[in-house]
């Protein structure tokens, strides 16, 4: 994660109805252990988000295996609805 970046993004999240809950925040799926760089929660409904900052120029066109693995956590996680972080935030 880019440190900035993210600062960055917290910053605009906060002006714009959200407030960060944790940086890199852990969660276990069947696919490993999906580490976000931020988790938001929407101050009107009160959903949580999971956010990953991208800041490398090729960071969109990945699709090694790492990049597959977040990819099936992140559905895996948002068909159960989210789970408990764990560690120490």
């Amino acid at each position: 994660m880019d440190a900035a970046g993210a600062d960055d993004f917290a910053i605009h999240a906060q002006r714009n109805g959200f407030d960060v809950l944790g940086r890199e925040v852990a969660v276990n799926t069947p696919f490993g252990q999906r580490k976000y760089d931020l988790v938001i929660r929407n101050r009107s409904t009160g959903v949580l988000t999971g956010v990953e900052i991208k800041s490398s120029p090729n960071a969109f066109s990945r699709f090694d295996a790492p990049a597959r693995l977040q990819l099936a956590a992140d559905r895996w996680l948002k068909r159960q609805g989210g789970l408990e972080a764990v560690g120490k935030n």
